[in-house]
């Protein structure tokens, strides 16, 4: 059996911000191979995975090398079992200068979409994504990623699993218009 610490408390708990701890951890539950541990105190545990949130850069200067995000990144990084919750790279289409009970009730309403990349936070030093590693069924992707591009109003081309061409801008900032 795998074992899994998600450390709530690398995020603000209480903000609308901890409802993605949460949820990874919800999910957890439904997968008997893996026993998970929902930390909520500044402890680090003894687990061989980690559930952290975002990624924090060392001499980061709003957060302490020494903060606990920092501590559990420097624990499961070196062994690349660590998953790590990244921004909702489509935001722009939502709108701009959301207030955070917008950004909640979005994220409760599942209009509101991040990446959990594993091992790394970053593509070119092997980050794997949790579609690559879990999810097997190719026809299942496409249609979560069609049911993004219609709640968020992205037009594009697909060639089957794989987006060649899309709209970044979002459609009150294309040009033209």
């Amino acid at each position: 059996m795998k074992t899994i610490a998600v450390y709530a408390n690398t995020c603000a708990l209480g903000s609308y911000k901890s409802l993605w701890p949460q949820a990874f951890y919800d999910g957890l539950q439904h997968h008997k191979d893996w026993q998970s541990k929902y930390v909520t105190n500044k402890q680090l545990t003894d687990t061989e995975y980690a559930w952290c949130f975002a990624y924090q850069v060392r001499g980061d200067v709003k957060a302490s090398d020494q903060s606990h995000r920092r501590q559990v990144i420097d624990k499961y990084e070196p062994s690349g079992k660590i998953f790590f919750l990244d921004s909702d790279v489509l935001i722009s289409y939502d709108g701009f200068e959301l207030s955070k009970e917008i950004i909640r009730s979005m994220t409760l309403d599942g209009l509101r979409w991040t990446r959990q990349p594993y091992s790394s936070i970053y593509a070119n030093k092997g980050a794997k994504y949790f579609e690559d590693q879990f999810i097997t069924n190719r026809k299942k992707s496409l249609e979560r990623w069609e049911d993004i591009a219609s709640k968020k109003k992205i037009t594009g081309k697909l060639l089957g699993c794989t987006l060649l061409k899309i709209n970044l801008l979002p459609p009150k900032r294309q040009r033209g218009k």
